[in-house]
């Protein structure tokens, strides 16, 4: 006997709605861009385990951007948690902590991933995504005051959090 197949005929229309085909293709090539450039660190040279973005946004840049583009996450979370002074950010427990952080602009902020699961920050007012494994760093540096929501796109809908850039 034999099964019908699951898959769309070859050119055919797929099941899945075309914005979750883009964003699944979109992640498929994100993984594999990483995984590729993944041997080619070590020839880079530059010493440390720690890659360093240097971001830029415009001032009008709001909280509403990651929300906007992550309407699946659970924003309210970060209504009922105080700002805390920090330039570390910690990936563990599956949630970022502190949930909202703040710092002076122009600070660098190391987000550290002390899980042994995989995870990712994207930060889409500062032009931000990188996947860290347990153990690794990023760093980047605000140069514009303002509020910038973050998710890990692998955890949803909790895995979020807050970074409030300004000397005020």
């Amino acid at each position: 006997m034999t099964r019908p197949s699951r898959r769309p005929p070859e050119g055919g229309p797929s099941s899945r709605p075309a914005a979750t085909r883009s964003t699944s293709r979109r992640r498929f090539l994100a993984a594999a861009a990483a995984l590729a450039a993944a041997p080619l660190a070590g020839c880079l040279g530059g010493g440390g385990d720690t890659p360093t973005a240097t971001p830029t946004a415009t001032p009008t840049e709001t909280a509403t951007g990651a929300q906007a583009q992550f309407p699946d996450y659970d924003w309210a979370q970060l209504t009922r948690a105080d700002a805390v002074e920090t330039d570390t950010i910690t990936m563990r427990g599956f949630q970022f902590q502190p949930l909202v952080a703040k710092v002076p602009t122009g600070t660098e902020v190391t987000v550290t991933n002390d899980d042994s699961a995989g995870h990712e920050i994207t930060v889409p007012g500062l032009d931000v995504a990188e996947t860290l494994d347990g153990g690794q760093s990023v760093s980047l540096t605000a140069e514009t005051a303002g509020t910038f929501d973050y998710v890990c796109e692998f955890h949803p809908p909790d895995m979020l959090g807050r970074l409030i850039v300004g000397d005020g």
